[in-house]
C-alpha cells in the first residue's frame, strides 16, 4: 500500500530475528479483515525509523522499547510465552493480556480509530 492512499488505520508489526512467521501471519490477518489498513512490516533495528516516518497508530511487535513506542497512540508488545502476558498501551493506558488473539487486537485498532 502507498502511502498517502485513503487507510483507516496504520499498523506497524515487528518481530525480533527468527520470528518473523508471526509477523507476516499477524500482517497478513490485519489486511484481509480490515483491507482499509495499512500495515507494514518492519525489522526491529528500524522501528524507531519507521515511526518517524509513517506515524503508525498502532504497533505491535516483540521486543519493544520505550524509544520505539514514543508517539505511538496504541501498541502492544506481544509475549513470545503465549503464557506470559503482553503489555498493551491504549492511549496511555496500560494494561497486560496473556496471549491476545487476533480478535483482541483488533479491538485495540478499533478503539484508537473507530469503525465508520
Amino acid at each position: 500500500i502507498e502511502l498517502g492512499a485513503a487507510t483507516d488505520i496504520r499498523v506497524l508489526i515487528s518481530y525480533e530475528d527468527g520470528f518473523h512467521a508471526y509477523r507476516d501471519t499477524i500482517a497478513a490477518a490485519i489486511r484481509i479483515v480490515r483491507p482499509n489498513a495499512e500495515v507494514v512490516t518492519v525489522e526491529p533495528v528500524d522501528i524507531r525509523e519507521t515511526v518517524k516516518r509513517i506515524r503508525p497508530d498502532v504497533l505491535i511487535g516483540s521486543p519493544l522499547t520505550r524509544d520505539d513506542v514514543e508517539g505511538v497512540p496504541a501498541w502492544v508488545e506481544l509475549s513470545l510465552d503465549p503464557a506470559k502476558p503482553s503489555r498493551v498501551n491504549l492511549n496511555g493506558c496500560y494494561s497486560e493480556t496473556v496471549n491476545p488473539t487476533l480478535d483482541k487486537l483488533l479491538d485495540i485498532m478499533d478503539e484508537v480509530v473507530p469503525l465508520s
